[in-house]
């Protein structure tokens, strides 16, 4: 993927996060998608290599916001392979609809990152980063292949309803603390 692309992706990233609080307002209760199939998709996905002790808050803040910007780049770049040409409006209603949690995903991660304008700083290029992981990962797994892999996750997550999402990303979050050996 061209660096132009790989930053575009990552400055809609920060640019989708600056409309979370006013999107939090506007929140209906999308068509819920069952538990069964959270449970299912809980139980296929393999939780990130921690690289240090976080605390169990840090590691949740990290899980939302690392689902919201998977969800984000499905939606960008997949709406020709999944037939579906609305796919970036649902992730608008998702944001609306999580928005709550992803501005207190934010709140902590900028203070895990040192607070005030520095926290804030660190978290703006941490969502950068993960825009461009993720732009990487499609452009070295071709939009077909991205599209397969994440379509199960985009179409159980992007009609859950804020119970079902803060359970998965809670069950995520306790994964990776289950994998820190040594830390308290």
């Amino acid at each position: 993927m061209p660096r132009a692309i790989s930053i575009a992706l990552g400055l809609l990233v920060i640019l989708s996060g600056a409309g979370i609080a006013a999107g939090a307002a506007a929140q209906d209760d999308p068509a819920g998608s069952g538990s069964s199939s959270l449970s299912l998709l809980r139980s296929m996905t393999p939780p990130p290599e921690p690289t240090a002790c976080i605390s169990r808050a840090r590691a949740k803040a990290e899980q939302v916001m690392l689902m919201h910007t998977e969800l984000m780049v499905t939606s960008l770049a997949c709406d020709v392979t999944y037939g579906d040409l609305n796919l970036y409006q649902h992730y608008g209603h998702f944001t609306a609809t999580h928005g709550e949690a992803i501005l207190e995903a934010q709140q902590v991660l900028e203070r895990e990152f040192g607070g005030g304008d520095a926290g804030a700083q660190a978290f703006d290029q941490y969502r950068l980063d993960l825009g461009n992981a993720e732009g990487q990962r499609l452009s070295e797994w071709s939009i077909e292949r991205y599209c397969r892999v994440r379509q199960s996750r985009f179409e159980t997550l992007i009609g859950a309803r804020p119970e079902q999402f803060q359970a998965y990303v809670t069950d995520l979050a306790g994964r990776v603390m289950a994998r820190q050996i040594g830390c308290p």
